[in-house]
């Protein structure tokens, strides 16, 4: 046998052992697998309603017609036995003034110092 002819002869076992391979694969890839996912069921998405939720039905029900400071919007909340700190209340009062529903002004109290007070935009 010539070179050549021993040459054909490899490639030819080599050929025939790769489509054995791909056969294989294919008989793999046909089985069920056999990770299955978990039956899950979706749970029903739950909405938060926190101090700015809250503050925003305070704006729709025209409660900041009229200046309010941090002590009646306190006392509001307390009233709808919602019990929230005045920090709890600073960064969504903030929000609301920069999405413009609300605005923020400093008038003067009884002692001469300035007080912050929010009304409607």
């Amino acid at each position: 046998m010539s070179e050549y002819q021993k040459i054909i002869n490899l490639l030819e076992k080599q050929n025939n052992s790769i489509s054995n391979i791909e056969k294989m694969l294919k008989e793999i890839t046909k089985q069920p697998k056999l990770i299955q996912k978990r039956n899950t069921v979706e749970k029903p998405k739950i909405i938060k309603k926190g101090p700015k939720h809250q503050i925003e039905e305070l704006i729709k029900e025209d409660f900041f017609k009229s200046p309010k400071n941090m002590k009646n919007i306190l006392d509001e909340f307390k009233n709808r036995s919602f019990h929230y700190k005045a920090q709890d209340l600073k960064l969504p009062l903030r929000t609301l003034c920069r999405e413009k529903k609300l605005r923020r002004l400093e008038q003067k109290n009884d002692n001469d110092k300035n007080v912050l007070h929010w009304v409607n935009w």
